[in-house]
């Protein structure tokens, strides 16, 4: 493995994990001040140059195992009993067998029956015990230790730490995403993982932080869903319902301007009424309707979504920048 490829490997992961220089990848759009459109950085040189040198090469990087020569990639074997194997030692003599999938009933190793939602029986009684703790909070400090005694969510069996919300309640934005990840499990914080460090790169842009106590510059960061399920699955309508209302007291008591609602599965929990798809819904302001206010919204890509599809960054940035603007019209 040469050096060059060595220092692919880590600069690729870190753009991929961190959204490296992420504002130079977007275009510029019209009515955007050139102060948010910056100059290509000296390692996005580099890391361009080493791109086109590698693919010529033709070598991928895998995240587990670093580099990997994709043209010398061998295709799945399988034998006669279903399972996968490794190719027959034949010196070249025998031709590949050729891919079958699995069968039918083979188990499925990432929604395996150990992982699959048990049946709830308890959820109209576990559902009045959350509303009833959620709407006796008169503040956020109140309303984090009531859910925190909440201990009728399934969900708590197998999650290491709720994750309920992050920053500052005097916050003007406030940011609800999916869920928690295998990072924000452990921690007990929303986005601390690979996304949550491409929202900071994206947020500290627009001269936000969440760590900031100023309410000008802070925002308020949460989940429609506060504990992860095993194996990551998605979760259930019952799991989700469980937390909703202490979601929908979070945004009372914090009374934001405006709410950056990130990814498909927290537009359908806050704004139901709402029937299209996250592609369809982000670009433009929605009203979310609780406890008889209407809310500004703003719906926009997951920052999940930008790590597996970098192009797609370009329209976060916009959904961002529209919020912004949007802020500062309410302000006038």
């Amino acid at each position: 493995m040469t050096a060059s490829n060595l220092a692919f490997a880590k600069l690729l992961r870190d753009y991929v994990d961190c959204g490296a220089n992420f504002l130079a990848e977007f275009p510029d759009y019209p009515g955007v001040p050139a102060r948010f459109i910056p100059e290509p950085q000296a390692e996005t040189l580099e890391l361009q140059a080493l791109l086109q040198k590698i693919d010529t090469e033709g070598v991928d990087v895998d995240k587990r195992t670093a580099l990997i020569n994709r043209y010398k990639r061998k295709p799945p074997y399988i034998s006669k009993g279903g399972r996968f194997t490794a190719p027959p030692q034949t010196g070249g003599t025998e031709a590949p067998r050729r891919f079958m999938p699995p069968p039918p009933n083979a188990p499925n190793p990432i929604f395996s029956p150990a992982t699959a939602p048990a049946p709830f029986a308890n959820f109209s009684q576990a559902l009045e015990k959350a509303r009833h703790l959620a709407q006796t909070a008169d503040n956020v400090a109140a309303l984090d230790m009531n859910m925190r005694s909440f201990t009728d969510h399934p969900l708590l069996k197998t999650a290491q730490n709720p994750v309920f919300f992050t920053g500052s309640p005097q916050a003007k934005i406030l940011i609800i995403g999916e869920g928690p990840g295998a990072e924000e499990d452990r921690a007990g914080e929303p986005f601390v993982g690979p996304s949550g460090k491409l929202l900071d790169l994206a947020l500290s842009a627009l001269g936000l932080d969440r760590r900031s106590d100023n309410p000008e510059n802070s925002v308020l960061i949460t989940n429609v869903l506060f504990y992860r399920p095993p194996g990551n699955r998605k979760p259930t309508a019952e799991e989700t319902a469980l937390c909703e209302p202490f979601v929908r007291r979070l945004i009372h008591l914090a009374a934001p301007e405006k709410i950056l609602i990130l990814g498909g599965a927290a537009a359908r929990v806050l704004a139901p009424e709402e029937k299209d798809g996250i592609m369809r819904l982000r670009g433009r302001k929605i009203t979310v309707q609780n406890e008889g206010v209407s809310y500004s919204a703003y719906p926009a890509l997951h920052p999940a979504y930008l790590l597996r599809t970098p192009p797609a960054k370009k329209y976060f940035w916009f959904d961002l920048l529209n919020m912004r603007y949007g802020l500062a019209e309410s302000k006038s």
